[in-house]
C-alpha cells in the first residue's frame, strides 16, 4: 500500500506476469505523479474508462463509465482536440484494423475535434494486449 490512499494501489491477485500493464487505483494526478517518478519501469500512466476481455466488454465499461462521470469526462469529451491511438502488444495493426477498432469508442459522445498528427491536449488509447499466455495461445490456434 501506499502512504496516503484511501484504498490498495495494486490489486496483487489480478497482477498478470505475462502483460505489459498494471493496474492500479491512484487517488489523484499528484499520487500518479509521484509513483512515476519512483518506478524506472513506468512508461506511461493513463486513466482506463473501460477493460474487459474483448473490445466490446471494455466498450461497455467504457459507457458506462462516461455516464457515470458526466461532470469529469467532459472537459476531455467536449474541448480542444483530442486523437486516438490503437496500440497492440504482441500485435500490429494495420490501419484498417485500428479505424475498425477505433470507431466503436468515438461513438461515446466525443464532440471535440479528432487531430491525429497535433492533438491539444487528450489522446483515446485503446490497447490490447496479446502477450499474455492464454492470449497468445488463442492466437496460434
Amino acid at each position: 500500500e501506499m502512504v496516503g490512499a484511501a484504498s490498495p494501489v495494486i490489486d496483487e491477485k489480478n497482477v498478470d506476469v505475462g502483460s505489459p500493464f498494471v493496474m492500479a487505483r491512484l487517488d489523484s494526478i499528484e499520487m500518479a505523479t509521484e509513483v512515476a517518478k519512483r518506478c524506472v519501469m513506468i512508461k506511461n500512466i493513463h486513466e482506463v474508462w473501460g477493460n474487459g476481455d474483448s473490445l466490446e466488454a471494455a466498450l461497455k465499461k467504457a459507457k458506462t463509465y462516461v455516464e457515470e462521470n458526466k461532470a469529469h469526462v467532459d472537459r476531455f469529451m467536449h474541448n480542444e482536440t483530442f486523437a486516438v491511438r490503437v496500440n497492440g502488444f504482441g500485435h500490429t495493426y494495420s490501419v484498417q484494423e485500428q479505424r475498425k477498432v477505433m470507431e466503436p469508442f468515438l461513438q461515446l459522445g466525443w464532440t471535440a475535434k479528432v487531430n491525429l498528427k497535433n492533438p491539444k491536449k487528450h489522446i483515446l488509447g485503446v490497447y490490447r494486449s496479446w502477450t499474455s499466455r492464454r492470449a497468445f495461445q488463442d492466437r496460434r490456434e
